[in-house]
């Protein structure tokens, strides 16, 4: 029957749809982290070196 048929598609197209979302929600999720990481050692005097070479190494990756 085509009306399942288009169902099924749709149904597909709706699963990767809602698993780009959540690919895209997980690399927001990461670089807020990533920058929350970076600011908070600046907070600690005891090192000054730690965070420029943290924030080289996350802007290689």
């Amino acid at each position: 029957f085509p009306g399942n048929t288009g169902q099924y598609i749709n149904f597909r197209v709706v699963l990767h749809h809602i698993a780009v979302t959540a690919a895209s929600l997980k690399k927001m999720v990461n670089i807020v982290t990533r920058r929350a990481e970076s600011i908070q050692p600046r907070r600690d005097s005891s090192d000054f070196d730690s965070p420029s070479v943290n924030s080289i190494e996350r802007m290689q990756c």
